[in-house]
């Protein structure tokens, strides 16, 4: 039996916050590598144009943008750049479980701006649902308060503005084009900011390539010595 829309929406908002979990311990080990916030970004920009354009090929029906939706998808865009730079920069400053917390509290301002926008409180369930969420979250991720750095919770906080925006927007450009074209058309505008971005303050970092590199000779020189003696 195929799942319903509201069912469907639930399991992409499960997948999507297990992902966004993940790519900070992700950035952690790359920069442990040697690499950057600029190159990780930008580098992960690029991976999900072509992820993008695939699902538009793919899956997707409609690949226009309408005029009407232009506001909402910049605003939209605006929000996935915060995220990106944010979100993945954050991690280089502060520990891992305290960035994931300060950014899932998007949450619960996006249910606080709905309640100013809607002029009532929300109902007592769902207030309650969303503290508690917010409360096992921070005793599953445990995060550590030693060596704050005002660098990594200003990205964390940056993020979880972002995601407040791209949410919130993402939801009137749907109206009018799929998700697909959506996902295409930010990432068209996005990686040349994030290319130029990269350029602009000295490149690509190769370090992460000079190491992944070194711990492959390291690994197997031992092993072609063993095999040939």
């Amino acid at each position: 039996m195929p799942l319903s829309a509201h069912h469907r929406g639930l399991s992409f908002a499960a997948v999507s916050a297990g992902s966004y979990g993940v790519v900070t311990t992700c950035a952690a080990i790359a920069y442990a590598g040697g690499t950057n916030p600029l190159t990780l970004v930008s580098f992960r920009a690029t991976l999900g144009l072509g992820a993008a354009l695939a699902l538009v090929i793919l899956v997707s029906r409609r690949y226009t943008l309408p005029r009407r939706a232009w506001g909402s998808f910049l605003l939209m865009t605006l929000g996935v750049i915060m995220i990106n730079y944010g979100y993945m920069s954050s991690v280089k400053f502060i520990p891992v479980g305290l960035a994931a917390l300060v950014f899932f509290t998007f949450p619960i301002l996006i249910l606080a701006i709905t309640a100013i926008r809607s002029r009532q409180l929300p109902p007592p369930v769902s207030a309650f649902a969303f503290l508690l969420a917010f409360a096992g979250l921070a005793l599953a991720l445990g995060p550590s308060l030693g060596g704050l750095d005002w660098r990594g919770l200003l990205g964390a906080a940056t993020a979880s503005l972002g995601a407040v925006l791209m949410i919130w927007y993402s939801a009137a450009v749907v109206r009018h084009t799929s998700v697909g074209a959506m996902t295409l058309y930010a990432h068209v505008v996005i990686v040349p900011i994030t290319l130029i971005v990269l350029g602009v303050f000295g490149g690509p970092s190769i370090l992460l390539i000079n190491s992944v590199w070194r711990i492959r000779l390291e690994t197997s020189y031992p092993l072609s010595r063993t095999m040939h003696s």
